[in-house]
């Protein structure tokens, strides 16, 4: 080999070091955000207001496909969630993680989710379901995982 070529090879391998580096320190906690997904399906199952929004990050968004902007922060998200006079229960919640991945305090997931609810408006109970795809970004916070984006769109 001649020096030429192991200079150009010494030279590339060292532009690639911190990205190597980078990801072999990056190990993936799976288990603990599928755990927060998981506690985040349970929670509107139990038709549990405040533990539902104990999954969320203190900042988290809603980027729902049929919302015209943004839902920020816990008040938007309980206004968004839970308007005043519209009671409902969850009857059915279920979701396929598809994709899980993180690094360091930063992960995602993507998947599909089936929710199916009662609500009374106006004294006249209505059924309804959803079929979505949808991706959280997840923050870790003190050794926990905490959904802080929140997008999907319905599929049916």
């Amino acid at each position: 080999m001649n020096k030429r070529r192991a200079a150009a090879i010494v030279c590339f391998l060292l532009l690639l070091q911190p990205f190597i580096v980078y990801s072999a320190s990056c190990t993936a906690d799976k288990a603990g955000i599928q755990k927060t997904l998981e506690e985040y399906r349970v929670a509107w199952l139990s038709n549990d207001e405040n533990r539902v929004m104990r999954t969320l990050s203190d900042g988290a968004i809603l980027m729902p496909a049929s919302a015209k902007a943004e839902i920020v922060g816990s008040k938007a998200i309980r206004e968004y969630w839970w308007p005043a006079g519209s009671p409902f229960s969850i009857d059915e919640f279920d979701q396929s993680l598809v994709e899980t991945d993180s690094c360091s305090d930063l992960g995602y997931v993507r998947g599909t989710s089936r929710v199916a609810w009662t609500s009374m408006n106006n004294g006249v109970q209505t059924k309804s379901e959803s079929s979505t795809n949808f991706l959280a970004i997840l923050k870790k916070d003190h050794g926990s995982w905490f959904i802080t984006r929140l997008t999907w769109y319905q599929t049916n």
